[in-house]
């Protein structure tokens, strides 16, 4: 998705409004609660728990990370939530909706990964209730379908034009 004009400068001072309520609530001494808007992109908020659990999803596990790794992972965070919740907007505003059968074909398809009973203990270890995850799922599997609606639509050559085209590129 391109954003031109007033969309491009409506973005950057959401991203920019984004990154100095951050700033601000996490420099002070006392933590948000996770339900707290940190920030809002077209009147939907974005919480303080999904900036953390973004965060905790994206860091490295097994090693530690200077200033300027942490100051980069917080700044792509943020540049992703204000795009996703960007296009979850703009689904809604052009009412693009999942139907049962994608929402259900996209879960068994990410469940499909997983053995007997591995699913609910990777649940489990990322403390998340199955509803939340379905959730989530949800919106990814949206955002896959804008992305879908907004690729460009080409035709398919005829047969009559692939001849015409190899013809005159044959060397």
């Amino acid at each position: 998705m391109e954003f031109r004009g007033k969309d491009r400068e409506m973005r950057f001072f959401c991203e920019s409004l984004l990154f100095l309520a951050i700033s601000l609530l996490f420099g002070c001494s006392n933590l948000p609660h996770k339900e707290e808007a940190i920030a809002e992109v077209n009147g939907e908020k974005i919480s303080v728990g999904e900036y953390l659990g973004l965060i905790e999803t994206l860091k490295p596990k097994d090693m530690g990370m200077d200033k300027r790794d942490r100051g980069e992972l917080k700044n792509l965070v943020i540049k992703t939530l204000i795009r996703r919740q960007v296009i979850l907007t703009e689904a809604k505003r052009t009412k693009v909706l999942l139907t049962d059968l994608e929402l259900e074909s996209g879960i068994e398809k990410f469940k499909a990964g997983y053995t007997a009973g591995a699913f609910e203990q990777s649940l489990l270890e990322q403390m998340v209730d199955e509803a939340s995850w379905r959730e989530k799922i949800k919106q990814n599997l949206l955002i896959e379908k804008m992305f879908e609606l907004s690729k460009p639509k080409i035709p398919e050559p005829t047969t009559e034009e692939a001849l015409a085209f190899y013809g005159s590129n044959r060397r």
